[in-house]
């Protein structure tokens, strides 16, 4: 299993996308994501069930990793550029935005992920974090949380090998 990563954001907007371009664009007043790379599944290669003699140990990947993680966000605001749904409604595709297109074949649901880290002082977006496949298994949302602001923690299966990391905007 890989190390876990945590990415700490300020400053940041977080966008949730559809696979046809629905999206919502959060402002966090503060938030974070967590996540981990797990290493795919490796398999000895043995001739009649022994190692070779005098060999090194012949290891095929038989199998990719995935990633998991959670994310907390304090919401300050929220906007749709295509609907009028809540971030909650969003990730689990129910209410007005039970008509998003999950980014995954099959009958699974699951949404794109941007994070977007600038820079305090500038706002210029410095690096986007992509979970393009993110599956949410857990969702806890608090919309009268701190200060009346939405309070979300999620817990999320990205059926990617690792994020897709692009220095800038993306």
């Amino acid at each position: 299993m890989g190390a876990a990563k945590i990415y700490a954001m300020g400053y940041d907007k977080v966008f949730l996308e559809d696979d046809r371009g629905n999206s919502l664009e959060l402002t966090l007043d503060q938030g974070s994501i967590k996540y981990s790379i797990q290493a795919g599944k490796v398999s000895e290669v043995k001739v009649r069930g022994k190692r070779i003699p005098g060999r090194k140990p012949i290891a095929v990947e038989t199998e990719d990793g995935m990633v998991t993680g959670s994310g907390s966000f304090l919401v300050a605001s929220y906007r749709s550029t295509t609907g009028a749904y809540t971030p909650a409604e969003f990730l689990q595709r129910k209410g007005r935005a039970s008509g998003l297109v999950s980014t995954l074949d099959g009958g699974a649901f699951a949404i794109r992920i941007k994070l977007k880290k600038g820079d305090p002082e500038t706002g210029t977006i410095q690096e986007t974090l992509i979970f393009g496949f993110a599956r949410i298994t857990k969702l806890d949302d608090d919309p009268q949380g701190a200060d009346g602001k939405t309070l979300m923690n999620f817990e999320f299966e990205d059926y990617e090998s690792e994020p897709t990391v692009i220095q800038g905007d993306a």
